[in-house]
């Protein structure tokens, strides 16, 4: 009987170079290994934007640098608003990196409405409202949205708990609370290889499960899924594997090629955890209209917990005590030290991560 799927594609493995393939890899250079993030983001100030402003990027990288310290010593009330200045800060940094004009006088992009002030406690009925793009550059979140690959930048409400279903830090203690499926399959690994013609990729899932058969099914119905992959036999029984349709290389360059691969997966949804090995990656079946990428929706989640935190601390306490407050926690806990090493992969083009002995929370 022949087989189901067709055999794969044999290469030569690109190798060691491709280790934050796809999430962050634009370039063949192994990843970054820094203790101090806010050092290395000071360090790219001075190649990533121009001698007009690179003392107004500084001075925003510092102000962050003091918000995210402060953060660390009161109590958790207070800790989402000292976060999202932190996040907002930064963001103002990849605008300058990116060439955006913003004006002095800029907004936050993103508003708490009104109508989420009468209904606190219920948090399944609460938005955020996420604003156009100004001809004027001065909505922050919508141009930050666009500088990190999430054009175009989606307006409108965004419930706050779509938003918290495409954390993967608690995608299991999020189905547990909410009974519902959780969004994220785990990738075993990735590898990219080439021929004299062309490369692909290769991407690697163990075989699904009790607890991911259910997403690993839903994955498969999603429209990019199945545009941008094609299940191939695998050489191990426990093992799954899907391969990239190959794009042609031109000449030597193969960087060109990756980053053409890259998008391709990125249409799928791809989603990251730093742990004490580096990242791990995880394919997610959320719904495309709900999606944002994983730093939007951290930045989102932050400002919405820092509004509360700035007008109404007593509510946010009460939150913090109901249903969904261990979740909150582990994201104000864990997802502030993230965004930092995330945002700082995003603008390098490879992973940068801890030194593998430290922890990653």
């Amino acid at each position: 009987m022949p087989a189901p799927f067709p055999a794969p594609k044999q290469g030569i493995s690109i190798g060691k170079y491709t280790s934050a393939f796809p999430a962050f890899f634009t370039k063949r250079q192994p990843r970054i290994i820094v203790s101090d993030i806010w050092a290395y983001i000071r360090s790219l100030i001075p190649e990533r934007i121009g001698h007009d402003r690179k003392k107004e990027a500084r001075a925003y990288v510092d102000q962050a640098f003091e918000f995210y310290e402060a953060a660390r010593n009161p109590r958790t009330g207070s800790k989402p608003l000292l976060y999202y200045y932190t996040f907002l800060n930064l963001a103002k940094v990849v605008l300058l990196i990116h060439r955006v004009k913003f004006p002095p006088k800029a907004k936050h992009g993103i508003d708490d409405p009104k109508s989420n002030f009468r209904y606190r406690m219920r948090l399944d009925g609460q938005i955020v409202h996420i604003k156009n793009q100004a001809s004027d550059h001065s909505e922050i979140f919508p141009e930050f949205y666009k500088c990190i690959g999430g054009s175009p930048a989606p307006s409108g409400n965004r419930r706050v708990m779509d938003i918290l279903s495409q954390m993967p830090c608690i995608h299991m203690a999020y189905s547990r609370v909410t009974k519902k499926r959780p969004n994220f399959l785990p990738i075993k690994r990735c590898e990219i290889f080439r021929n004299k013609d062309s490369i692909w990729a290769r991407i690697v899932i163990e075989k699904p499960g009790d607890e991911t058969r259910i997403i690993f099914r839903a994955l498969k119905k999603r429209r990019a899924f199945n545009r941008n992959l094609r299940q191939v036999v695998a050489d191990n029984a426990n093992e799954i594997w899907f391969e990239i349709k190959e794009v042609r290389r031109s000449g030597r360059g193969l960087d060109k090629g990756i980053a053409s691969l890259q998008k391709k997966v990125l249409e799928i949804g791809i989603w990251s955890i730093m742990t004490s090995d580096g990242y791990r990656h995880y394919f997610s079946s959320i719904e495309p209209r709900k999606k944002l990428p994983q730093i939007a929706s951290i930045y989102a989640l932050m400002y919405y917990l820092g509004s509360i935190t700035r007008y109404k601390p007593q509510d946010f306490d009460k939150i913090i005590e109901a249903k969904y407050g261990v979740l909150l926690q582990e994201i104000i806990a864990t997802q502030p030290s993230q965004f930092l090493y995330l945002l700082a992969s995003c603008i390098s083009g490879v992973d940068v991560v801890r030194p593998f002995s430290e922890p990653s929370g």
